[in-house]
Protein backbone atom coordinates (compact mmCIF):
# COMPACT_ATOMS: atom_id res chain seq x y z
CA UNK A 1 0.00 0.00 0.00
CA UNK A 2 1.45 3.31 -0.88
CA UNK A 3 1.58 6.11 2.11
CA UNK A 4 -0.46 8.80 2.06
CA UNK A 5 0.98 12.23 2.41
CA UNK A 6 0.77 13.44 6.01
CA UNK A 7 -0.85 10.55 7.32
CA UNK A 8 0.77 8.14 10.64
CA UNK A 9 1.28 4.69 9.90
CA UNK A 10 0.90 2.83 13.18
CA UNK A 11 2.02 -1.22 13.44
CA UNK A 12 1.08 -3.13 16.42
CA UNK A 13 3.60 -5.67 17.29
CA UNK A 14 3.56 -8.02 20.52
CA UNK A 15 6.46 -9.48 21.95
CA UNK A 16 8.20 -12.92 20.93
CA UNK A 17 7.38 -16.16 22.71
CA UNK A 18 8.83 -15.74 26.15
CA UNK A 19 10.80 -18.44 27.91
CA UNK A 20 7.34 -18.69 30.50
CA UNK A 21 5.19 -18.84 27.49
CA UNK A 22 6.95 -21.77 25.87
CA UNK A 23 6.39 -23.97 29.20
CA UNK A 24 2.52 -22.91 29.39
CA UNK A 25 -0.19 -20.69 28.28
CA UNK A 26 -0.87 -19.59 31.98
CA UNK A 27 1.59 -19.51 34.94
CA UNK A 28 -1.12 -20.03 37.23
CA UNK A 29 -3.27 -23.22 38.06
CA UNK A 30 -7.00 -22.84 36.78
CA UNK A 31 -8.07 -23.57 40.17
CA UNK A 32 -5.23 -22.08 42.45
CA UNK A 33 -3.16 -18.46 42.80
CA UNK A 34 -0.01 -20.38 43.41
CA UNK A 35 2.35 -20.34 40.41
CA UNK A 36 2.65 -23.48 38.17
CA UNK A 37 6.34 -22.82 38.03
CA UNK A 38 7.86 -21.93 40.82
CA UNK A 39 11.32 -21.51 39.21
CA UNK A 40 9.50 -18.47 36.82
CA UNK A 41 11.29 -15.27 36.76
CA UNK A 42 9.27 -12.33 36.93
CA UNK A 43 10.55 -10.95 33.95
CA UNK A 44 11.17 -13.50 31.84
CA UNK A 45 13.43 -13.39 28.70
CA UNK A 46 12.87 -14.52 25.03
CA UNK A 47 12.60 -18.32 24.44
CA UNK A 48 14.77 -19.52 21.53
CA UNK A 49 11.96 -19.41 19.53
CA UNK A 50 11.02 -16.11 20.26
CA UNK A 51 14.40 -14.07 19.05
CA UNK A 52 13.97 -16.74 15.36
CA UNK A 53 10.49 -15.16 15.06
CA UNK A 54 11.76 -11.55 16.07
CA UNK A 55 14.22 -11.71 14.12
CA UNK A 56 12.23 -13.13 11.02
CA UNK A 57 9.31 -10.25 11.52
CA UNK A 58 11.97 -7.70 11.41
CA UNK A 59 13.37 -9.78 8.33
CA UNK A 60 9.89 -9.54 6.87
CA UNK A 61 9.58 -5.90 7.28
CA UNK A 62 12.68 -5.45 5.46
CA UNK A 63 11.29 -7.26 2.10
CA UNK A 64 7.78 -5.12 2.34
CA UNK A 65 9.70 -1.72 2.41
CA UNK A 66 8.40 -1.04 5.81
CA UNK A 67 10.93 1.08 8.09
CA UNK A 68 9.80 2.97 11.69
CA UNK A 69 10.71 6.41 12.80
CA UNK A 70 10.85 5.03 16.20
CA UNK A 71 9.41 1.88 18.12
CA UNK A 72 7.27 2.48 20.98
CA UNK A 73 8.23 -0.33 23.57
CA UNK A 74 7.19 -1.59 26.80
CA UNK A 75 10.01 -1.91 30.01
CA UNK A 76 9.75 -5.50 29.86
CA UNK A 77 12.59 -7.45 28.84
CA UNK A 78 10.96 -9.97 26.39
CA UNK A 79 9.54 -6.56 25.03
CA UNK A 80 12.86 -4.70 24.38
CA UNK A 81 14.50 -7.83 23.38
CA UNK A 82 11.90 -8.19 20.60
CA UNK A 83 12.74 -4.48 19.93
CA UNK A 84 16.24 -5.20 19.48
CA UNK A 85 15.97 -8.48 17.28
CA UNK A 86 13.39 -6.43 14.99
CA UNK A 87 16.46 -3.26 14.74
CA UNK A 88 19.00 -5.76 14.13
CA UNK A 89 16.82 -7.33 11.02
CA UNK A 90 16.06 -3.76 9.77
CA UNK A 91 19.73 -3.26 9.63
CA UNK A 92 19.14 -0.62 12.73
CA UNK A 93 16.55 0.94 12.02
CA UNK A 94 14.35 3.45 14.47
CA UNK A 95 15.24 4.31 17.71
CA UNK A 96 13.45 2.29 20.55
CA UNK A 97 11.42 4.62 23.30
CA UNK A 98 10.63 2.43 26.78
CA UNK A 99 7.45 4.11 27.88
CA UNK A 100 7.01 3.02 31.49
CA UNK A 101 3.31 2.96 31.41
CA UNK A 102 2.84 0.04 28.64
CA UNK A 103 3.12 -3.14 30.64
CA UNK A 104 0.64 -5.81 30.80
CA UNK A 105 -1.60 -6.02 33.22
CA UNK A 106 -2.27 -9.37 36.14
CA UNK A 107 0.22 -11.00 33.94
CA UNK A 108 3.92 -13.29 35.33
CA UNK A 109 5.58 -9.87 36.51
CA UNK A 110 2.22 -8.26 38.48
CA UNK A 111 1.49 -11.96 39.93
CA UNK A 112 4.80 -11.98 41.56
CA UNK A 113 5.26 -8.75 42.45
CA UNK A 114 1.97 -8.74 44.52
CA UNK A 115 3.56 -11.71 46.46
CA UNK A 116 1.84 -14.51 45.70
CA UNK A 117 2.85 -17.95 47.05
CA UNK A 118 6.39 -18.45 45.35
CA UNK A 119 6.31 -14.67 44.19
CA UNK A 120 9.37 -11.97 44.92
CA UNK A 121 7.24 -9.18 45.86
CA UNK A 122 10.44 -6.82 46.16
CA UNK A 123 10.90 -7.08 41.90
CA UNK A 124 10.69 -3.91 40.27
CA UNK A 125 11.59 -4.32 36.71
CA UNK A 126 15.20 -3.35 35.21
CA UNK A 127 16.33 -0.24 35.81
CA UNK A 128 17.52 2.56 33.76
CA UNK A 129 21.34 1.51 33.98
CA UNK A 130 20.84 -2.17 33.27
CA UNK A 131 18.45 -1.67 30.57
CA UNK A 132 21.53 1.05 29.08
CA UNK A 133 23.64 -1.85 29.40
CA UNK A 134 21.57 -4.63 27.80
CA UNK A 135 19.97 -2.41 24.47
CA UNK A 136 21.55 -0.30 21.87
CA UNK A 137 20.18 2.88 20.73
CA UNK A 138 17.44 3.30 23.70
CA UNK A 139 15.45 6.44 25.07
CA UNK A 140 14.16 5.76 28.37
CA UNK A 141 11.25 7.88 29.53
CA UNK A 142 11.39 9.28 33.36
CA UNK A 143 9.39 6.40 34.78
CA UNK A 144 11.99 3.87 34.60
CA UNK A 145 14.32 4.18 37.86
CA UNK A 146 17.56 3.31 38.73
CA UNK A 147 16.32 0.14 40.93
CA UNK A 148 13.17 0.01 38.21
CA UNK A 149 9.94 0.91 36.79
CA UNK A 150 7.71 -1.56 38.27
CA UNK A 151 5.75 0.22 41.25
CA UNK A 152 2.78 -0.20 44.15
CA UNK A 153 -0.14 1.28 42.51
CA UNK A 154 0.32 0.29 38.85
CA UNK A 155 -1.48 -2.78 39.28
CA UNK A 156 -5.13 -3.26 39.03
CA UNK A 157 -6.66 -5.57 42.15
CA UNK A 158 -8.06 -9.05 41.34
CA UNK A 159 -11.80 -7.36 41.74
CA UNK A 160 -10.74 -4.73 39.35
Amino acid sequence: NPKLPGCLEIYLMRHGQSSLNSRSHSVFQPSSPSLRYPDAVSDPPLSPLGYEKSLATGEEFLKLGISFDRVICSPMRRALQTAECVRKAMEGEGEVQVDSGIFEIGGSCAMRTMGLEGGDAEYKGMGRKEMEEEFTNIKIDDGVKEDGWYFEGKVETAEE
